[in-house]
């Protein structure tokens, strides 16, 4: 669940009480990246904890895992990446560049 930044901080005891009037027992307090907290309660208290305005949001923990990102091809007419950092441009067809004369 996260806090409103308006409302509270959620390392202060204005945020902990916050949460604790509602029923809720504080696993995890996170600060940096969010202002919330990871929560064990039952769905009636959840319910009345999201309903706060203090509060932005209340989610249930639910399990997620990491897909094996797809193999990239290599097609016509597709960015080709490189060793040195630098991307190319395969052409779908081959041109030819007429000789220079001079």
């Amino acid at each position: 669940m996260t806090l409103d930044e308006d409302a509270a901080d959620a390392g202060s005891s204005k945020g902990k009480s916050l949460v604790e009037k509602y029923g809720a027992t504080i696993k995890r307090t996170y600060r940096e990246a969010l202002n919330g907290y990871a929560v064990r309660l039952t769905e009636a208290e959840a319910k009345r904890l999201a309903a706060d305005p203090s509060v932005d949001a209340v989610a249930q923990d639910q399990k997620v895992s990491i897909a094996k990102a797809p193999r990239p091809t290599r097609r016509p007419g597709a960015w080709t990446g490189s060793t040195s950092g630098l991307c190319r441009w395969t052409a779908a067809t081959p041109t030819r560049t007429p000789p220079v004369r001079a």
